[in-house]
């Protein structure tokens, strides 16, 4: 499943997604936190924070899937055309 990366900011050192840029989904499940944290492929999915935490993963809300992204602009380009 593709996902589009909708929110870059306040990454960890080391994390490498981009706003905007669509990422292979490898696997997802829940942090110790209760957050859901996706796995994706051809990034840096774990290191250490500037504080020493380390951090594996990245948080699902960062992203949106590519399918549901594409819907929404269908149906933003038939309301704006209406």
């Amino acid at each position: 499943m593709a996902l589009r990366c909708i929110n870059d900011s306040k990454l960890p050192s080391g994390a490498d997604v981009v706003k905007g840029e669509e990422y292979e989904l490898i696997s997802h499940r829940m942090n110790s936190y209760g957050q859901k944290i996706v796995f994706l492929e051809g990034v840096t999915n774990n290191g250490t924070t500037p504080k020493g935490l380390q951090w594996n993963g990245y948080s699902a809300e960062r992203f949106k899937d590519t399918e549901d992204l594409d819907e929404l602009v269908e149906e933003e380009f038939n309301y704006a055309m209406n």
